[in-house]
């Protein structure tokens, strides 16, 4: 076993009767992050003052999909990591555009890897997205 910059350690394995030489990379301190697809919703309307007409929005480490009302104009998506995406949409109804974008996240997330961008028009056109 050898030790390469105090966070790798390689091991030398044989196989059998082939001799054949394997090297297993495990590293400790930091987590594999290349194995994480990265997913996006792409939000799509019209555009507006405060928005393109297409927005991407990360999938990944969401932590809930929220809106403070039943008829609120804002809907939030809060990360694991504590920021927050605010949808501004016409009021809601009924909760309409938090379940359509909680729909569209679990879409996502159930189509192949080579699909990192899954796109949504929402019910309500969005009039702003603001990442913070």
């Amino acid at each position: 076993m050898f030790v390469i910059h105090n966070s790798c350690y390689v091991y030398w394995l044989k196989e059998g009767a082939l001799k054949s030489l394997f090297f297993i990379i495990f590293v400790l301190y930091k987590p594999i992050k290349f194995f994480i697809m990265q997913k996006y919703l792409n939000l799509k309307g019209t555009a507006a003052a405060g928005f393109q007409g297409s927005q991407l929005v990360s999938v990944n480490g969401i932590k809930t999909v929220r809106a403070a009302t039943a008829t609120n104009a804002d809907t939030l998506i809060q990360y694991e990591d504590g920021t927050t995406t605010t949808v501004k949409t016409a009021p809601t109804v009924a909760f309409d555009v938090q379940i359509q974008l909680q729909d569209a996240v679990k879409a996502s997330l159930e189509t192949s890897w080579t699909n990192p961008v899954f796109d949504v028009t929402l019910a309500k056109a969005p009039v702003s997205v603001i990442n913070a």
